[in-house]
């Protein structure tokens, strides 16, 4: 299942880049950068959580 996952992701992701998408390592950087940035911010866990869940809100997921 895993290699058939793989083999859908090496068709898809050209073609996502050609029609203007991003590919999942810039989404995966962005997110990485995010929580670095976060860690750093000297902001409490429940502050760090609780930016993240508006993020997650911001992009229309509500999260109980």
């Amino acid at each position: 299942m895993r290699h058939k996952a793989k083999m859908l992701n090496m068709v898809f992701e050209p073609i996502a880049a050609g029609l203007g998408g991003k590919s999942s390592k810039q989404r995966r950087s962005k997110s990485i950068e995010t929580q670095k940035q976060l860690r750093q911010s000297k902001l409490s866990n429940e502050q760090r959580d609780q930016i993240l869940i508006d993020q997650l809100g911001g992009m229309g997921l509500n999260v109980k």
